[in-house]
């Protein structure tokens, strides 16, 4: 029988939740990827020919004229996606400044932590129109969306879910404010994890893997693995190249992050989007704004010293937004994990997982998921890897259902 896995590429996408390849975890399968990549000369960009004041009035001159720009170039209705943060924010006030006919959408997941106050006090600000999407069932489109998006991503269901809302509400074209956090040093909870172990003696791109997924990451011995990928060894210099040149430390984080997760986790949930025939937007990815970012030192990005992050970007904005979104402090875009696990996860994992293919194959270890639920506390790696295999179950279904499937079925062996 065939091998229907790229195991390599599988292995990287169960350590990280995303492997940053062009190669599929379908054997002899490949992804299209659209978004630019840097490489290491782009990264060594003239840096320090203008101060802080003047990089900063430049830096607001060319976000206004990328919003003005992508603004005029189509028809239709248009709104903005805002969790209430500096990098949204930066986009509803300059759409505002400009007079852009235009409304803002916010996503909470009925928690303690849902963002929704922080949508509403910065569209209150500018008098925009704020629509607000509540997602109380995480996993309920899991099926449908992995099946269409192709890709096994953890928080496809309730992206899909928000995705759909914003057409149902009649908009045409949608703004995201994906890019400032990796262009101008926003990960700084990342970072101080990543420096703090190279200092310590780990190598570089051992402390990225492991410093920058603290919820996602698990080594290669980890009983998570079954017999078919134990002893694999993923090729992890060939799939993060950023880390071998001569570029100072922080800048080849910087480009791992956009290069590897961004590109290859964020980026493709713009099908989504389309899905529902909307156009996505996404300034802070032109290549105008990432051109710009070049030319920024990286002690304008992010301190290491006191942990200040996106350094010149709240600069820039300090007279235009509002404090409380100039200091909102940075939090991940998704529903609380324990919730998560409490109200659906576990008993999808119990249903759809340990008896899933990937269990029954021998390519997942079923102790590691009995374990889990087991567990009345179970750690918050454990709960990520229970939602990351159910993802990536639903998907081998949907691929086996609609006929395109290269899993054979055990009746099928």
């Amino acid at each position: 029988m065939k091998e229907p896995f790229d195991r390599d590429i599988l292995k990287a996408y169960l350590t990280l939740r995303y492997a940053p390849s062009t190669r599929s975890i379908f054997s002899g399968e490949s992804r299209k990827i659209s978004a630019r990549l840097l490489v290491p000369d782009e990264m060594k960009r003239s840096q320090g020919a203008s101060h802080g004041s003047q990089l900063s009035e430049q830096l607001v001159t060319v976000c206004k004229e990328i919003i003005r720009t992508c603004s005029s170039s189509g028809s239709g209705r248009i709104c903005a996606v805002t969790s209430g943060g500096i990098d949204s924010g930066a986009i509803v006030g300059l759409m505002s400044s400009l007079d852009v006919n235009f409304e803002a959408v916010t996503m909470g997941f009925d928690g303690p932590n849902d963002e929704i106050a922080d949508a509403e006090q910065l569209c209150d600000h500018f008098g925009v129109r704020l629509h607000k999407f509540i997602s109380k069932s995480v996993l309920s489109s899991t099926s449908e969306a992995v099946s269409k998006l192709g890709i096994p991503y953890r928080g496809v269901s309730f992206c899909f879910d928000l995705s759909r809302f914003i057409r149902s509400k009649g908009f045409d074209i949608v703004f995201d404010g994906l890019g400032v956090d990796e262009f101008f040093g926003g990960y700084g909870f990342r970072y101080e994890r990543v420096l703090r172990m190279h200092s310590e003696g780990t190598d570089r791109l051992s402390a990225y893997l492991r410093g920058s997924n603290p919820l996602d990451f698990v080594e290669e011995t980890s009983e998570l693995f079954g017999e078919k990928l134990s002893d694999i060894r993923v090729p992890w210099a060939k799939l993060f190249p950023c880390f071998d040149n001569d570029l100072p430390f922080l800048d080849q984080v910087f480009m791992a992050d956009y290069n590897g997760k961004c590109v290859h986790n964020f980026f493709p949930l713009a099908d989504l989007y389309r899905m529902f025939e909307l156009r996505p937007i996404y300034p802070w990815l032109s290549d105008r704004f990432i051109d710009f970012s070049l030319t920024v030192p990286t002690h304008l990005k992010f301190d290491p010293q006191t942990g200040n992050t996106k350094i010149l970007f709240r600069k820039a904005f300090e007279r235009l937004l509002p404090t409380r979104t100039l200091t909102k402090k940075k939090q991940g875009f998704g529903p609380d994990l324990d919730a998560v696990w409490s109200r659906e996860l576990r008993d999808a994992t119990e249903e759809t997982v340990m008896d899933g293919y990937m269990v029954s194959e021998g390519y997942l270890n079923k102790e590691f998921f009995r374990k889990a639920l087991r567990d009345p506390k179970p750690s918050p790696t454990e709960k990520t890897k229970c939602w990351e295999v159910y993802c990536l179950e639903k998907l081998l279904q949907a691929r086996k259902h609609g006929g395109t499937s290269r899993i054979p079925s055990q009746a099928q062996r």
